[in-house]
């Protein structure tokens, strides 16, 4: 098992750029990092599983791309995932992603 903590950001400054062809925007920021993380725990298991309050595994996109990674580079190893949000949701803070 092992852990990892995943800090909140603020964004100080932002200027949009100019939208791409692509449909993002070039952008440039100055972002603090802030006392205030997200902790993550990694365990070896049977099958995949994503446990984190308030969402379901299947909409959870650390879920999505678990799965997605063990079927392209490793089928044979799987993980269990708990997440323990302290960042809180829509506030521009980083915790969504």
């Amino acid at each position: 098992m092992f852990s990892l903590q995943s800090f909140a950001k603020l964004n100080l400054g932002l200027d949009v750029i100019k939208k791409r062809d692509d449909g993002f925007h070039d952008i440039s920021s100055i972002m603090c990092k802030i006392n205030l993380c997200d902790q993550i725990y990694f365990h070896e298991s049977n099958k995949n599983e994503v446990f984190q309050e308030g969402i379901t595994m299947e909409k959870n996109i650390v879920f999505k791309v678990l799965d997605y990674m063990t079927k392209e580079y490793s089928p044979s190893k799987k993980l269990k995932i708990i997440i323990e949000k302290k960042i809180p949701y829509s506030s521009g803070m980083g915790g969504g992603s």
